[in-house]
């Protein structure tokens, strides 16, 4: 659940920053990285600690149901039919 949480609120941050980058002219938004250089490079250090942590997330998440499904074997094969 939480790796889940974090890639989502890591894509709606993403979202926001490329409004931040690009701006919007329908809604008369400016660009505003223009104006704050800053600003923009410490949310583009925070988008990509976001997806890292998002993949670390998912990557302990893999091996947390590895090893809960690795207690509990089948018991009989799966038949196929053919």
């Amino acid at each position: 659940v939480m790796a889940y949480a974090t890639f989502s609120v890591t894509t709606a941050a993403t979202q926001g920053c490329y409004f931040a980058v690009s701006g919007q002219t329908q809604f008369q938004w400016m660009k505003l990285c223009n104006i704050y250089t800053r600003f923009c490079d410490k949310v583009a250090a925070a988008l990509l600690f976001g997806l890292a942590a998002s993949f670390l997330l998912a990557v302990v998440s893999c091996i947390s149901a590895y090893n809960v499904f690795r207690l509990y074997p089948c018991k009989r094969p799966i038949a196929v039919k053919g």
